[in-house]
C-alpha cells in the first residue's frame, strides 16, 4: 500500500509539473502599448482572449480640453462628463485621444467614441452632453488648434462661448454652450472658451 502511494504521488508531481509548464502567461509581462495585430504576428505563446477594449484603452492618449479664458474660476478645468453623459468641467477630464471629424467632438472610449452633442432648449444657454457612438452635432469646428465653437444653425450664430455653472458636486461645473445673454438663475456662473491642451505625451499611431 506505501508502495502505490508513492507512485501515486510521483504520478501527480509529474502532472503538476506539466500543467505549471502549459500555465497561460503571465500578462504583466507583455507591454500595454503593444497593438493586438503586434502581439498576433511576434508572439509565439497562445496569449488568451483579453475583454474588449482593454489595449484600446491605454493605448490612445491625448492632452484634455481645457477651459482657456483668464481670470475665470474655471480656468485649466478639463472637459469631463457625469455619468449621466452631462457634459462638465472638472480637476481631471478625459485624456484618451479627441477625434474632431466630420464636424463632432468625440473623445476615444474603449475601441468607441463619446461624442459631445448640444441640446435644445428655449434659453440661450444650450445643455451638452456624451453619447456613446451617436454623434448627432457635427457643426463643431475647431478645437485642437483654436478654440472651439459651434458652427451656426437656424437657431443660433456660430459661437466660440461656453457657459460654465458651479454644481452641487464639488469642483465640478456644469457645461453649456452659450448662444446669447441667458444663465440660470441663482447659480454662479461664468463663460469661458474651450480648446485643447498643449500635448505632453508621445503619439501612438
Amino acid at each position: 500500500m506505501a508502495r502505490i502511494s508513492i507512485i501515486a504521488l510521483s504520478a501527480f508531481v509529474s502532472l503538476a509539473g506539466l500543467i505549471e509548464a502549459a500555465a497561460i502567461p503571465d500578462l504583466s509581462i507583455i507591454n500595454p502599448i503593444t497593438s493586438i495585430s503586434t502581439l498576433a504576428t511576434t508572439s509565439t505563446t497562445s496569449v488568451p482572449a483579453l475583454p474588449s477594449g482593454v489595449f484600446c484603452d491605454v493605448i490612445m492618449n491625448s492632452p484634455p480640453i481645457l477651459a482657456i479664458t483668464n481670470g475665470t474660476a474655471v480656468k485649466g478645468l478639463e472637459l469631463y462628463s457625469t455619468s449621466a453623459g452631462s457634459a462638465v468641467l472638472s480637476a481631471a477630464g478625459y485624456h484618451q485621444g479627441w477625434s474632431f471629424s466630420n464636424g463632432g467632438v468625440g473623445v476615444f472610449d474603449g475601441c468607441h467614441y463619446l461624442w459631445l452633442n448640444i441640446g435644445e432648449s428655449t434659453t440661450s444657454y444650450k445643455p451638452l452632453s456624451f453619447a456613446f457612438d451617436d454623434q448627432l452635432s457635427t457643426n463643431w469646428i475647431g478645437g485642437s488648434t483654436s478654440p472651439l465653437t459651434a458652427g451656426t444653425t437656424a437657431g443660433y450664430l456660430a459661437t466660440s462661448t461656453f457657459l460654465a455653472c458651479q454644481s452641487a458636486v464639488a469642483g465640478q461645473w456644469a457645461l453649456y454652450l452659450q448662444t446669447g445673454p441667458d444663465v440660470p438663475g441663482g447659480q454662479v456662473c461664468t463663460d469661458t472658451q474651450l480648446e485643447l491642451g498643449p500635448s505632453t505625451l508621445i503619439s501612438i499611431a
